[in-house]
C-alpha cells in the first residue's frame, strides 16, 4: 500500500495527463480535417494538368535515378571539357 498526501497525487495526476495528452498539431489537424480535405479536393480538381506534369517528371527522375543507382545507366549526359 502507498501512502502519498493530496499534493503529491495532484501532481502525480497532472503529470500523467501530460504526457498522455493529444500532441497540439494533431488536435488542430483533427478539428480542421473537414477543411483540408475540402481544400485538397479543391486544388486537385483545379490543377489536373500541372499535377500530372509533376507526377510525369518526378516519376521519370526516380527512375532515372534507380537506373543510375543500380549501375543499369541511363540516359545520362556527358560533358566534355575541351
Amino acid at each position: 500500500m502507498v501512502v502519498m498526501n493530496l499534493g503529491e497525487a495532484i501532481e502525480m495526476a497532472k503529470e500523467q495527463e501530460r504526457q498522455n495528452r493529444v500532441p497540439g498539431w494533431k488536435r488542430y489537424y483533427l478539428k480542421h480535417r473537414e477543411q483540408e480535405l475540402a481544400r485538397r479536393k479543391e486544388y486537385r480538381e483545379n490543377n489536373k494538368e500541372a499535377i500530372a506534369e509533376y507526377n510525369h517528371i518526378y516519376y521519370r527522375s526516380r527512375k532515372l535515378r534507380k537506373a543510375v543507382a543500380s549501375g543499369k545507366g541511363g540516359i545520362v549526359k556527358e560533358v566534355s571539357h575541351a
